[in-house]
């Protein structure tokens, strides 16, 4: 079993109209194919929210499979760990350029990957929708929110209360994205979230031959966001990752 994890994030049309950077950022960091992933949303409001969203991810990334051969760390504690020290990270930064740290705000994505066994953290908005045996699965929905284009951050001083942890097992591929890919991954029913299975699966099939010919797909993934549909569906800056768990075939004897 081998997972290969590929993605990219581009500008929406509103910072790319206002020549503004993109203030999306994610992390894939690699240790004996246990995987940590992180994937930000700098907030808009906030200055400096696209450093805030790089320094959130490169840390959250490392920390999280930080010294994973140690059995005393529950995979939930490890997560929580990626938060904590992502803040810090981005609060030590903030107070070294005497910015006030909210400046910096993002949301958070992160999670533990190991064989078919995947663990999330999620504080804001944002998705992370997965497939199990060719079947679309929602895995961390947006969170919620008092008001409209309002978001939890990383940088509240009540982080911990938004931080939400879903362990979730025998996963075959996972999608991880911020809220400009929100409206194409998952459909709001009733209340609730659902995953919209025509983008998914497509995307999906069209990744697995990619990678069964030994292409890389960012390229493509990249296209994908810029393109005209993606972005007349928002006009926010879009990342998508995607975590695919390619099946190695057996030698023959």
């Amino acid at each position: 079993m081998s997972i290969r994890i590929s993605g990219s994030s581009v500008r929406g049309n509103r910072h790319i109209q206002s020549d503004q950077p993109c203030q999306d950022a994610y992390a894939a960091v690699c240790s004996e194919n246990i995987w940590g992933i992180a994937v930000a949303d700098g907030l808009g409001s906030a200055r400096h929210s696209d450093a805030g969203a790089r320094i959130a991810v490169d840390t959250a990334s490392k920390v999280v499979i930080a010294d994973f051969e140690n059995p005393d760390i529950a995979v939930e504690e490890r997560i929580r760990q990626a938060f904590l020290k992502a803040r810090e990270a981005v609060i030590k930064e903030a107070n070294e350029r005497e910015i006030n740290p909210s400046e910096f705000a993002s949301t958070l994505i992160v999670a533990f990957y190991s064989d078919e066994r995947i663990t999330l953290g999620h504080i804001g908005d944002g998705i992370a929708v997965g497939t199990r045996k060719g079947q679309a699965l929602l895995l961390s929905s947006p969170g919620d929110s008092e008001y409209a284009n309002e978001t939890a951050s990383l940088t509240q001083s009540d982080w911990e209360n938004q931080l939400r942890i879903t362990p979730c097992f025998e996963i075959d591929h996972v999608i991880i994205a911020t809220d400009g890919c929100q409206g194409a991954l998952a459909i709001k029913r009733g209340g609730s979230y659902q995953p919209h299975e025509p983008f998914i699966l497509p995307l999906l099939s069209f990744i697995e031959k990619k990678i069964s010919a030994n292409l890389n797909p960012e390229s493509d993934i990249t296209t994908l966001l810029s393109s005209r549909k993606m972005q007349e569906l928002s006009g926010d800056d879009k990342t998508l990752v995607v975590i695919f768990r390619e099946q190695i075939p057996k030698a023959e004897s």
